[in-house]
């Protein structure tokens, strides 16, 4: 048995003792808590954090974390923010009364959330099956083990519903999330992703947010892709048997970089935080390939890119409210199906864009010329029923929601 697993029995009477009294404790619904996946300052919290502390000063609002790196970031910026494992992170923990992560209840503290209502706010639409739609691979065990140990103590926060999830459209509560987390249907807030509200910003608040509360690198990064004539970002997914995979492309970089710097494109690489970056060090010395760390945020560069590439990344979703070319480097689709997850759909008929299957044909397309655009009126179609909203107002609506449910007063 993992060391990890056995240490988490060991401990479990205090654990479960915690989460227990964590429910008697009284919560201040004017504190609220924020968390991400990976512990890292990202996603739909991040967003509807900044939001927060922008529109309502009233509120506190903290960020929970276990990276230093994180909470130095947050308090230079004038944010709230405490460590997970510190008193003061456990204490706004048992006081908040709600609850915003982007994976599960330890994205904050798991053992402090009985008693906290909390949204899930997710991060993303997923074309691979998730949670218990999961029925291959390797987390299928994860969510369909029967043993007492592993749902009462190892993963006993998976079978725990959230209060609320986080949902695009109804359609999407409908034929995934409401299954994948075994939650009712009239808990899905249709209410879209507050990652995506920056989609119809203008270029100089994006700007300002850039400069607030990114590093310096991606302030650059901004800047040169905005004066560039065209912009490629290639965001694959990872792979659960091959987090390595990038080594198996064959791409000539020595002409792509040379075609980039003649014509004034850039060609981002955005790999998935699991991937292995492993191939970085050979691509840094191209000055228009720009290999960006695996776990800074993208998002706030995409309004500004011009094509995405990607595979069976849940990021075209998000892309689509952009209206720009999408493009499904999907070479290893078979071996893809066999050994990762299975998908909710037929790939062929849910991936709005042309399909590329050979390296020779996606080198050929970043160093083309002209950027044809054959599957606009799919795209939109697509995007009407993945999106129930596309109108840059979604943190305002959780943030109703939450005011109107509870009749708090944040004035």
């Amino acid at each position: 048995m993992d060391i990890k697993y056995l240490l988490k029995i060991i401990i479990s009477p205090v654990t479960s003792s915690l989460y227990f009294i964590s429910g008697m404790i009284p919560r201040d619904p004017k504190i609220w808590a924020f968390g991400s996946n990976n512990q890292i300052f990202s996603d739909n919290s991040k967003y509807l954090y900044i939001y927060l502390l922008n529109s309502y000063p009233s509120l506190k609002c903290v960020w929970i974390t276990t990276k230093p790196d994180v909470f130095k970031k947050i308090s230079e910026r004038g944010g709230n923010v405490a460590m997970k494992w510190s008193l003061k992170g456990f204490w706004y923990a048992l006081r908040s009364k709600y609850w915003f992560v982007s994976g599960s209840r330890p994205d904050i503290n798991f053992y402090a959330s009985k008693g906290a209502t909390t949204f899930n706010l997710w991060h993303g639409i997923p074309l691979k099956k998730i949670g218990f739609d999961i029925d291959n691979g390797p987390q299928y065990n994860e969510f369909h083990s029967t043993s007492f140990i592993h749902r009462k103590i190892i993963a006993k926060d998976i079978f725990i519903a959230p209060e609320y999830f986080l949902s695009t459209s109804d359609y999407v509560s409908r034929k995934i999330f409401s299954s994948a987390f075994a939650i009712p249907l009239e808990r899905c807030l249709s209410f879209g992703y507050p990652r995506n509200d920056i989609f119809s910003m203008n270029v100089d608040s994006i700007q300002k947010l850039v400069t607030k509360w990114e590093s310096k690198e991606i302030d650059d990064l901004l800047n040169k892709i905005k004066s560039s004539n065209r912009t490629w970002v290639y965001m694959p997914t990872f792979r659960d048997s091959k987090p390595n995979f990038l080594v198996d492309i064959e791409l000539n970089y020595e002409k792509i970089n040379s075609f980039l710097i003649a014509h004034n494109h850039f060609f981002i690489l955005k790999l998935h935080p699991l991937t292995s970056a492993d191939t970085f060090e050979s691509l840094k010395k191209y000055s228009n390939i720009i290999c960006m760390n695996p776990k800074d945020d993208i998002h706030l560069l995409l309004p500004f890119c011009d094509a995405l590439i990607t595979d069976y990344s849940s990021i075209y979703f998000d892309f689509l409210l952009l209206d720009k070319p999408i493009y499904f480097f999907s070479y290893d689709l078979d071996e893809y199906l066999l050994q990762s997850r299975s998908m909710y759909y037929d790939y062929t008929d849910i991936t709005p864009g042309d399909k590329i299957l050979k390296a020779e044909d996606l080198q050929s397309l970043i160093c083309s010329e002209v950027l044809e655009d054959n599957w606009k009126k799919r795209r939109e179609e697509f995007k009407k029923k993945f999106f129930k909203f596309s109108d840059g107002n979604s943190s305002q609506r959780i943030t109703d929601f939450i005011i109107q449910e509870n009749k708090l007063n944040v004035n």
